[in-house]
């Protein structure tokens, strides 16, 4: 295969780990169902918290991208 096709799949996929990560992230931060938090063992978490830390995560690893280079970040991720 032609260099610049594992490229495109490369970024492709990393883009669909993107989404997957939002779509998380969401779900994660909607009121929850009691039956759920029971299953689970956990008590509510606070929607807020949830984005807030995802994007704490984020802005963190701009900065590492920022440091060490945006391509070797995303080899290694």
């Amino acid at each position: 295969m032609d260099k610049k096709w594992w490229t495109l799949i490369a970024v492709c996929t990393g883009t669909f780990m993107l989404l997957l990560d939002v779509t998380i992230v969401v779900v994660a931060s909607l009121p929850s169902r009691p039956g759920c938090t029971r299953s689970f063992q956990r008590r509510a978490v606070d929607p807020g918290r949830v984005r807030a830390d995802a994007r704490i995560a984020a802005a963190d690893l701009g900065a590492l991208a920022d440091r060490y280079g945006r391509k070797r970040l995303f080899a290694i991720g």
